[in-house]
C-alpha cells in the first residue's frame, strides 16, 4: 500500500555559520544530496514524496498538507 509521505528537513545551505558560530553549528543538518537519497529510496518503494521543509513551512501549511 503506498502513502503520500511528507518529509520535513533542515539543509545546511539553509543555514549558514557565522563567523562567531561553532564548526558545527549545522552539523545536525543534511545536504541535498542526503534528502534526495531518502526521497528516493521512499520512491523506490512506491510511495510519493512531498518535501515540506523546514518547521516553519510546516507550521505555515498544516492545515493543507495533503499528506498520510
Amino acid at each position: 500500500m503506498s502513502k503520500k509521505i511528507g518529509i520535513t528537513y533542515d539543509l545546511k545551505s539553509d543555514w549558514p555559520r557565522g563567523a562567531d558560530d561553532p564548526v558545527d553549528i549545522n552539523a545536525e543538518f543534511d545536504k541535498p544530496e542526503t534528502l534526495e537519497l531518502i526521497i528516493n529510496a521512499l520512491e523506490s518503494g512506491g510511495h510519493t514524496v512531498k518535501k515540506i521543509g523546514n518547521v516553519q513551512k510546516l507550521v505555515a501549511q498544516l492545515d493543507d498538507i495533503d499528506v498520510d
